[in-house]
């Protein structure tokens, strides 16, 4: 995120020492250490949602894509069922004529 170098960690210092005195330096670093740390890990909880998030989003895209596959294959299998049916009955007929005829 930021980029510190070190030249510009020791200005720092020396101002802090100067600003605040070496007797509070020391619970400064500390506090400034345990902020940092509690920056980090809200990030890190940040990016993990994010994500996440993102991830959840693929998946409901992947879905809807199986869902549109899956409702497409119903309507081949529901025309695909009737064509049969039609065929069988016309099979059905042709063998009750034959069998007229035959009679």
């Amino acid at each position: 995120m930021f980029d510190f170098g070190f030249w510009e960690l020791i200005v720092v210092v020396i101002v802090a020492l100067l600003v605040f005195g070496p007797e509070k330096l020391p619970e400064l670093a500390t506090k400034a250490g345990k902020w940092t740390s509690k920056g980090r890990q809200t990030l890190q909880n940040i990016k993990y949602l994010v994500e996440k998030e993102l991830h959840t989003e693929e998946l409901k895209e992947e879905l809807d894509d199986l869902s549109n596959v899956i409702n497409e294959t119903k309507k081949t299998v529901k025309t695909e069922t009737l064509n049969q049916e039609s065929l069988l009955n016309e099979i059905e007929n042709r063998i009750k004529d034959t069998n007229k005829k035959n009679s």
